[in-house]
């Protein structure tokens, strides 16, 4: 018996080299969606930017244009993980961040996490209204 339940999953696995190429190549295959609700999970490798920023990082800027061309409805989630390891406070600071770079209230960024299967990560997401 086969199920069909009418989601399909696309990933998008373009090489990371160039971050401006790759933004742009991001934000052309968002928009290749405009009929369908999309979900957009970013992951990157640690999550938003810290104060000095890697290649393991979205950058503020980078969010922001991925938020600017999600359609109403969609939902984007971010994968965050813990930002440092000496025992302080986290989350908060880093949903703050996120509400701040896409210019939303913090109450609309969620947070899904089990701290039963992984203590170092959350993912924030945010429906687009």
């Amino acid at each position: 018996m086969e199920m069909n339940a009418g989601v399909s999953v696309d990933v998008f696995d373009k090489e990371f080299e160039d971050r401006k190429a790759y933004q742009k190549a991001v934000n052309k295959y968002i928009s290749s969606y405009q009929k369908e609700k999309c979900i957009i999970f970013l992951d990157p490798d640690t999550g938003l930017q810290p104060r000095k920023p890697g290649l393991k990082h979205v950058l503020n800027t980078e969010v922001k244009e991925i938020w600017a061309s999600i359609k109403k409805g969609d939902v984007l989630v971010f994968y965050q993980h813990q930002t440092n390891r000496n025992g302080t406070p986290w989350v908060k600071e880093k949903r703050k961040q996120l509400s701040e770079a896409i210019q939303i209230s913090i109450r609309q960024v969620k947070i899904a996490h089990s701290q039963s299967i992984a203590r170092d990560v959350v993912f924030f997401y945010i429906v687009k209204t």
